[in-house]
């Protein structure tokens, strides 16, 4: 499952940041998601890999749907007839099974593979109104400066099932607060305790949203 979150990152990166080439090639350069003289294929199948991979971790896809809903359709119908296609081969019972196995997840809460979304340490309905929030905010979120750093940490706190390598997503937002604030939510993270993980998260997303206001909590250019 890590290796492949490897890859959903790749795709994540890939598009909302372009490289900025010349004099500093490894200074990445935020995309216009709703430029339309780019690729409709290329962000459509990028954000929809994402989220048919990760199904927890849509927000990608939900905000090229916002913005360039035809893009967005583009690669869920590839996804779709991906699926169509490999039928013959896995049949229909795998995926009643794959769905089943979503349901008892949810309601075992004390499975240690369950993950460590807020679901699972508040009461009920309090992670599904987090969940919610988060969509209603990316919903409302301008296509902007930092709109990646923006849609990774959402993806993060909005989860509705997270494990650690889900956590690749708030390094855009690390990479823009100050080093000393991301190296204190990284050692936080690796505790590998549920409390050290939402420690690390709220470091860094409390403190991603409060650079937006003052300025001297990003990283010096």
């Amino acid at each position: 499952a890590g290796n492949i979150q490897v890859l959903l990152f790749a795709a994540f990166v890939t598009l909302f940041w372009t490289s900025s080439r010349g004099a500093a090639p490894f200074r990445p350069v935020g995309r216009d998601v709703a430029d339309t003289s780019s690729s409709a294929a290329h962000d459509g199948l990028l954000s929809a890999a994402i989220g048919a991979l990760k199904v927890s971790q849509f927000q990608p896809w939900l905000f090229v749907l916002r913005h360039r809903w035809r893009v967005a359709l583009v690669g869920a119908s590839a996804v779709l007839a991906l699926i169509a296609v490999t039928l013959p081969v896995t049949g229909i019972a795998i995926w009643g099974d794959w769905i089943e196995q979503m349901r008892r997840a949810a309601a075992a809460t004390t499975w240690e593979n369950r993950g460590f979304a807020l679901s699972r340490f508040t009461p009920p309905g309090v992670g599904l109104a987090v969940t919610v929030a988060t969509l209603l905010i990316l919903l409302r979120l301008p296509n902007r400066e930092r709109v990646g750093e923006w849609v990774g940490v959402l993806s993060v706190v909005g989860a509705i099932s997270l494990q650690i390598f889900g956590l690749l997503f708030l390094l855009p937002a690390m990479l823009v607060i100050r080093r000393e604030l991301a190296v204190l939510g990284a050692l936080f993270a690796t505790t590998y305790s549920y409390e050290g993980l939402w420690a690390g998260i709220v470091v860094v997303s409390v403190s991603f949203v409060a650079s937006r206001r003052w300025q001297w909590i990003e990283e010096p250019a």
